[in-house]
């Protein structure tokens, strides 16, 4: 049985659950409205015991009560308890307070798929990207399904929502070998920025592109991670330390070996190599424009993309380039990740077969003519007499039949002249007069 307590100026109902434990609600000052709660309580208690009330929909009731800026922030800490990367966390806080802002629900039972897909109308009028309001999208859709499961709503409130297509959508480029090699020689000598000293970034800019790592996976870092024996050196990474929470162990070039081991010397054990810094980009573009380079596109994450590049081009199996690059999806790692350069393009044309003869008769590029081995070799443009002598030996005489007999023929001789190699015209046929019969009477 409920049992009402006052506290202060409020009173309490205090119970005990379908569960059995127990559990006080305010009541506010008023005693008769206490009195009032506590019977529906307990009335309500009774109904999910026999049956007749399903706990689900009572627990649906009560999260109704509670404001939806309650539910996202249990939401969040649902997923930080999940073991996800606090970057991502920021991002759902982000995306979740415009879904609020954006459609003005308060409550759960506000949330409709018709204010989202407004709300992602404005920002595609804002110029935001298809993959950008396509993950504002799915944010909204995954803390929905959170509400079903965790049964704070009796259905999924924003399952009928679609999320937009991604049609167009911006390709992040990677740099060439070339501007890699560049970025690293000039950053090494360069100044500081972002708190982190010009070798130290050069070193941050050579593991990011000989090892594939994300900017958050290369902070996790220490000289520990390293195991630079001879033949086989690796960097090693934590399953709490990667993106997919699976661990890392990932080769290095046996050329990076012996200066590794000398910068690695140089640091504390035990400790980071490299400070946090938010904005790798902006310190990315001004290393570029340092080294001449155009910055446009480019991105801390474009490293990634070179590693995966590179691989690629050396011509490594497709398990081999997955695994490399740690995706699960061999369309993620070719179609997104994989970049292929003009002279890669050209190399590969270049070494297609050859579907014509290395010498054919006739002129080459140089105008020269280019007699073909087994024929004689002789230029008709050139050589004009020698081709009338020869049809003039073989019988072709012109005003002659080219049968040799019957005659001369009706637009079938032999033409004279400078034009006695074209071909003849034929003849009109004469025409045949017909008498025309009158018709006698008999």
């Amino acid at each position: 049985m409920a049992s009402i307590r006052k506290r202060g100026k409020n009173w309490y109902v205090r119970l005990r659950d379908e569960n059995g434990v127990q559990r006080e609600i305010k009541g506010g000052p008023d005693k008769g409205v206490a009195k009032s709660l506590a019977n529906e309580l307990d009335a309500k208690i009774r109904k999910i015991k026999l049956g007749i009330l399903d706990p689900r929909d009572v627990s649906a009731i009560e999260a109704e009560r509670v404001g939806l800026v309650q539910h996202v922030e249990d939401y969040l800490r649902y997923l930080a308890a999940k073991g996800c990367v606090p970057d991502h966390v920021k991002a759902v806080r982000i995306k979740l307070d415009w879904l609020l802002r954006k459609t003005g629900a308060i409550r759960l039972s506000q949330l409709r798929p018709s204010l989202v897909v407004e709300a992602l109308a404005e920002l595609k009028a804002a110029g935001r990207s298809d993959r950008t309001r396509f993950h504002y999208a799915t944010v909204s859709r995954s803390f929905s399904a959170w509400l079903a499961r965790e049964h704070r709503t009796k259905f999924n409130l924003l399952e009928d929502l679609e999320r937009p297509a991604v049609v167009t959508e911006g390709e992040r480029p990677a740099l060439s070998p070339e501007q890699t090699a560049r970025l690293i020689e000039f950053t090494a000598t360069g100044p500081p920025r972002c708190g982190i000293s010009g070798q130290d970034r050069s070193w941050l800019y050579t593991l990011a592109a000989t090892t594939g790592f994300r900017r958050l996976e290369l902070e996790a870092l220490t000289p520990e991670s390293f195991d630079l024996v001879e033949g086989a050196p690796m960097v090693k990474l934590s399953p709490r330390q990667t993106k997919n929470r699976k661990g890392a162990m990932q080769p290095l070039p046996g050329h990076l070996v012996a200066e590794l081991r000398g910068w690695l010397a140089t640091k504390p054990p035990g400790r980071a190599l490299f400070p946090p810094v938010d904005q790798t980009a902006v310190m990315l573009r001004r290393d570029l424009r340092a080294a001449g380079i155009p910055p446009d596109g480019f991105c801390f994450h474009s490293l990634r993309h070179t590693f995966v590049s590179g691989v690629v081009a050396s011509g490594a199996s497709i398990k081999v380039c997955m695994e490399l690059a740690r995706h699960s999806k061999p369309d993620l790692t070719f179609r997104r990740y994989s970049h292929s350069q003009a002279e890669d393009r050209s190399k590969a044309v270049n070494s297609l077969p050859t579907f014509f003869p290395q010498q054919v008769s006739g002129r080459d590029s140089t105008g020269r003519f280019q007699p073909c081995p087994d024929e004689t070799g002789m230029d008709p443009a050139e050589h004009a007499g020698e081709s009338s002598k020869l049809l003039d030996q073989a019988g072709a005489v012109p005003g002659r039949s080219r049968r040799g007999r019957g005659g001369a023929r009706r637009g079938r001789t032999l033409p004279t002249g400078p034009h006695r190699y074209a071909r003849p015209v034929r003849g009109r046929p004469p025409h045949r007069r017909h008498r025309r019969r009158r018709h006698r009477p008999a």
